[in-house]
């Protein structure tokens, strides 16, 4: 019996052997493709994100997780950056709002120049800005403007609509203009020149310039010649309103934090979706920010984006201002950090930089250098204190 037994299974063995020889020895079929390395899904991968483990390509459920906050967490990053300039011009109107500036009839100016007090980007000292928000939503808008100014008007999503002034149609002697709303299909006027915006909200603002040191005849053209009404009262102009927001504490400038979102937002929920590229609104529909639809991501979709506004506000510094190995200030910012004694002015960095001789004080106080050329633009040469490598920081403000 026992005997028997182990000649089953010898046999048994042989057999197996022969199959498993013969299976391995099958020729490749027709249908058989070669399969690449580079192209199999492993079974696990760690990344940035973690370990990702996969069964025959699928992913189980913590590796979904972690790969849905990721996509989350990239496309919260992107929106924060392509959607930068529009959150730029929202803070604007609500800032001027703040001021009063919310009816078309309203005009902020800097009587006595612009300080550090009021909040801007790019804003200098030496210009009379006046400021404005336009909205087209009840029908187009004339718009009357000072000589010698130098204007512009940009939409809701900061992309350009039209010049006033010097450089605009009227070439600096004051004109009249008709601001369209998106989609204008009436009966336009003549005598205007015609601007049209694809948003109904736009930002308004213009410069007069100092003569002899005075912002006199500046601000005296802004009162006399500055109007702005609907096209169906221009035969009775409602009155104009002007303040004077000079050391004025007040912001303009979008957040960065979740709120800078919320200030996106609001201009998707206001604004016709064509007034925007759609790669951009694509963007952010993907994180909730929907026309017609509510902006409210529960606890996990706040923190990821909380988190991406963070990465996306230190990925936009550091491509604006990493530059050459230069660390480029805005005049704001500049300012407070001296007044905070951060930083102090380097004369021979200044000297070597701007090919200036001697620093020239541009604000008042004299805590920073600036040096004007023809082409009206400024450089700044400053170092940082406690900066063990002497690291030059240089800023070319552009005239605004």
């Amino acid at each position: 019996m026992k005997r028997a037994t182990r000649q089953f299974y010898a046999t048994a063995a042989v057999l197996l052997m022969g199959w498993g020889a013969a299976y391995a020895e099958a020729p490749k079929t027709k249908m058989a493709t070669p399969i690449p390395d580079s192209i199999v899904t492993p079974e696990s991968v760690d990344t940035r994100i973690g370990k990702l483990n996969f069964f025959d390509g699928f992913p189980d459920d913590a590796t979904s997780e972690k790969i849905y906050d990721n996509l989350d967490f990239m496309r919260g990053v992107d929106a924060f950056l392509n959607a930068m300039p529009g959150a730029s011009v929202e803070a604007l109107r609500v800032g001027l709002a703040g001021q009063g500036a919310d009816n078309n009839q309203t005009i902020l100016i800097f009587e006595n120049l612009m300080d550090s007090h009021s909040l801007f980007l790019t804003g200098n000292t030496e210009s009379i800005y006046n400021l404005m928000w336009l909205d087209t939503k009840a029908g187009p808008l004339v718009i009357e403007t000072p000589p010698n100014i130098l204007g512009m008007i940009d939409n809701h999503w900061f992309e350009y609509v039209g010049d006033v002034g010097n450089a605009g149609p009227d070439k600096g002697k004051g004109g009249k203009y008709l601001l369209l709303p998106p989609g204008y299909e009436g009966v336009v006027p003549e005598g205007y020149d015609v601007l049209r915006s694809s948003t109904y909200g736009n930002l308004f603002f213009w410069r007069g310039f100092l003569e002899n040191g005075s912002t006199t005849t500046a601000v005296e053209n802004t009162r006399k010649f500055a109007k702005v009404y609907p096209l169906s009262e221009a035969g009775d102009p409602p009155p104009m309103k002007i303040v004077n927001v000079s050391g004025k504490e007040f912001n303009t400038i979008h957040a960065n934090n979740f709120h800078f979102y919320e200030e996106v937002n609001d201009i998707v929920q206001y604004e016709p979706n064509e007034a925007y590229h759609p790669e951009v609104l694509g963007q952010l529909a993907s994180i909730g920010i929907v026309k017609g639809k509510p902006f409210a991501p529960d606890a996990r979709m706040k923190k990821i984006l909380t988190e991406a506004v963070a990465v996306g506000d230190g990925a936009h510094h550091h491509l604006q201002d990493a530059h050459e190995g230069c660390l480029l200030l805005s005049e704001q910012c500049l300012v407070h950090r001296l007044c905070r004694r951060e930083l102090r002015v380097s004369a021979a960095a200044w000297r070597s930089l701007s090919g200036c001789p001697r620093p020239v004080p541009l604000l008042r106080d004299g805590h920073h250098a600036g040096h004007g050329d023809k082409a009206r633009r400024h450089w700044f040469a400053i170092c940082r204190r406690n900066d063990r490598q002497g690291r030059q920081a240089v800023r070319r403000r552009q005239d605004l």
